[in-house]
């Protein structure tokens, strides 16, 4: 139903809101760059990147944790991170 002329002037249009989780996005990109690097063979680069995505998340278990241990596993390394900072 439309407004009245008399108060349509009244009322702005919605801004547009955008909300995003910084750290989400850091994790999608690194564990897509990070398996990128995995299959054009630069296999450090790939253990970087998704180590990194660990210690970002290391207190969940997140989507992105998962993921990034799936892929390291494909490394066939086996690899073991402390997060142990001194």
């Amino acid at each position: 139903m439309p407004l009245p002329t008399h108060l349509e002037r009244l009322v702005a249009n919605p801004t547009s809101r955008v909300a995003v989780d910084v750290e989400a996005m850091v994790a999608a990109c690194a564990l897509h760059t990070g398996e990128l690097a995995f299959n054009q063979g630069q296999i450090d680069i790939a253990r970087d990147l998704l180590v990194s995505v660990i210690k970002l998340h290391k207190e969940e278990s997140s989507y992105y944790v998962l993921k990034a241990k799936t892929l390291l596993a494909k490394l066939g390394h086996g690899v073991n991170v402390s997060f142990n900072a001194r």
